[in-house]
């Protein structure tokens, strides 16, 4: 197997329609502000506290396997990415959020569909997906877009002053299998 130096997966943009993926970009800022300071969001994402608009231009400016859900309008609706987990094994975690303005509209499942298959096509093997277990928004995220729940971890994350459990969903290329 080639270095995994070389190994990339590209920020393309993709689509299957209306729902667009596309590189965040500086004019994002703004709506990222905005869901970061939503409190529904802050209860499930670690953030800054005061979250500041400077957090959210660093957010979309930085380098980053990452990408904006967008309609045909270019409106905002949330971002989605990859996070490397290990470089040889070519395993990466996923996380996602969704736009106050955009939830319960199945968006976010639509979006994971594509970047899983995008990912895949790319050469990652295995994708992670780790929810707080009390997160059913993003459990059904993971489980509508073909994921499986390989276990509960117990007090794997910290926030807000509190341990929490989280939820191990995975799903590994079909390609590979």
């Amino acid at each position: 197997m080639s270095s995994m130096n070389s190994w990339t997966v590209p920020v393309s943009v993709l689509n299957d329609g209306d729902l667009i993926l596309r590189p965040l970009r500086s004019a994002d800022a703004d709506a990222v502000f905005q869901c970061c300071t939503d409190t529904r969001m802050r209860a499930f994402i670690s953030l800054p506290d005061p979250y500041t608009v400077e957090h959210a231009r660093d957010y979309v400016e930085s380098p980053a396997l990452r990408w904006a859900l967008s309609d045909p309008e270019d409106n905002y609706l949330g971002s989605i990415e990859l996070r490397v987990l290990d470089e040889q094994a070519r395993r990466v975690d996923v996380g996602y959020n969704t736009a106050p303005w955009a939830r319960g509209r199945g968006l976010q499942t639509r979006a994971l569909k594509l970047v899983l298959a995008h990912a895949f096509a790319h050469g990652v093997h295995r994708v992670e997906i780790y929810c707080r277990v009390d997160n059913q928004a993003s459990r059904h995220v993971a489980e509508q877009a073909g994921a499986e729940l390989e276990g509960i971890l117990r007090q794997h994350n910290y926030h807000n002053g509190s341990y929490y459990d989280m939820a191990l969903y995975a799903l590994i290329n079909p390609g590979a299998v």
